[in-house]
């Protein structure tokens, strides 16, 4: 709790002067910020099981490291000329030595020993939100505080690289496993780094040109049971975030213009209907096709049906239903879950992630009766659940969607492993 409570109090001071602009909060910015630099550990303690970044052995870059050193950097940029003097010193100090010199040697020894040579920053080549969000905010304080030109190229140049593993894994239609609150996070800062390298390097370094990027931010309106509703599948649950929706248009603007459909990228994807639907409350111009979310979406490769309620008159139910494995990245051992709406109200269905505690993420992790199967309504076998891996997957035996009906159907079987029986649809 003071780990994160130190970091947010720099920030609610950091707006403060910034809108103000009187010199009030300087003072106390500044002692917030040497405290941050007298800290032993940037890493948050979750992260630092060996303690080998709190007792100084060695140094690695976490998801709390990363947004202190984008925070501090803000700091510097945006109060340049007004901090103390020591401050700055101090500051830019251990920015360089806990993070920027960590980074910079990972990048350059990655090639030869993909565990040692990233010295324990394994995020690098993940799929997960953590290369997303990493990257993004280390890659953000180099440009926002580095002086040397030649230096800031060597982190820009990294992005092009490092943020490809994060790309990958999503399913071609642009399906994130992490669930809704996961893509807000790890795409958000994705789409941030993407606009900072832009601007930095005048267009000439563009996260933005592989089309995947679309797919991607089509989810955040695609994977919506109605509007401002979203499934709560594995540990991200909740529904898109308004600032990724600004930020996503500022990549492309023919989102809010109006002329989606006639888009050649977009042309056949969910982002052609979806994407204008939520733009007429969002403020913007009318879409000039029928407005709403589609009938349905399919995610075929994550085996996920979102399916709507229809036009006015044919009822108000929306549900969720998923196939997959479990071995999906924030996995719950969840094969042949689903996610019941009625009238924006949630009736039945998956109950979503837990709090996380030190077992979440833990060889104990499916201990708990909220990520083990016993806590989502599938079946229990025998006494038996849900197995855990990639193994435990279903097979789409039979899809069919109409203008009268949906019906998709899974064999799910092979999720129970030795006390699966011969067939078990759904």
């Amino acid at each position: 709790k003071p780990y994160h409570t130190r970091a947010a109090d720099l920030g609610v001071l950091l707006l403060a002067e910034c809108l103000e602009n009187k010199g009030r909060f300087i003072e106390r910015i500044a002692a917030q910020m040497e405290a941050i630099a007298d800290e032993r550990s940037w890493t948050m303690p979750a992260h630092d099981s060996s303690l080998s970044n709190f007792n100084g052995t060695r140094l690695t870059i976490d998801l709390g490291s990363a947004h202190r050193a984008l925070a501090l950097a803000y700091a510097l940029n945006w109060l340049e000329g007004r901090l103390p003097g020591k401050t700055v010193v101090k500051v830019k100090g251990e920015l360089k030595r806990r993070v920027f010199d960590i980074y910079l040697a990972a990048r350059r020894d990655a090639g030869k020993d993909r565990k040692n040579g990233l010295h324990g920053n394994w995020w690098m080549f993940t799929h997960s939100n953590w290369n997303a969000v990493c990257n993004s905010c280390v890659i953000r304080a180099a440009l926002a505080v580095i002086e040397s030109r030649q230096e800031r190229a060597r982190f820009a140049e990294s992005a092009e690289r490092t943020t490809v593993p994060f790309l990958s894994g999503f399913t071609a239609d642009g399906y994130c496993s992490e669930g809704m609150g996961y893509w807000n996070y790890g795409f958000g800062h994705h789409l941030q780094l993407g606009l900072a390298l832009r601007q930095a390097t005048g267009g000439e370094v563009d996260l933005f040109r592989d089309p995947k990027n679309l797919a991607v931010m089509s989810y955040g309106f695609a994977y919506a049971l109605e509007r401002g509703v979203s499934p709560y599948f594995a540990d991200g649950g909740g529904n898109v975030d308004i600032v990724n929706l600004c930020l996503g248009r500022q990549v492309w603007p023919e989102l809010a213009d109006g002329e989606t459909a006639q888009t050649p990228v977009l042309r056949g994807t969910y982002a052609a209907i979806a994407l204008r639907a939520f733009g007429q409350e969002d403020g913007l111009p009318p879409a000039k096709a029928a407005a709403g979310l589609p009938a349905r979406t399919f995610f075929a490769d994550a085996q996920v049906l979102i399916s709507r309620p229809g036009p006015q008159g044919r009822g108000k139910l929306s549900v969720a239903m998923k196939g997959g494995h479990n071995g999906e990245m924030h996995n719950h051992n969840d094969v042949g879950s689903y996610y019941l709406l009625c009238d924006g109200v949630a009736m039945s269905g998956d109950p979503g992630g837990e709090i996380y505690t030190r077992r979440t993420f833990s060889k104990d992790r499916y201990v708990s009766k909220v990520l083990n199967s016993y806590g989502h309504p599938v079946p229990v076998l025998g006494g038996e659940l849900q197995e855990t891996g990639r193994k435990a997957a279903a097979a789409v035996a039979h899809s069919d969607f109409t203008e009268a009906r949906d019906l998709f159907t899974i064999d799910f079987s092979a999720a129970y492993g030795k006390s699966a029986p011969e067939k078990l649809a759904r």
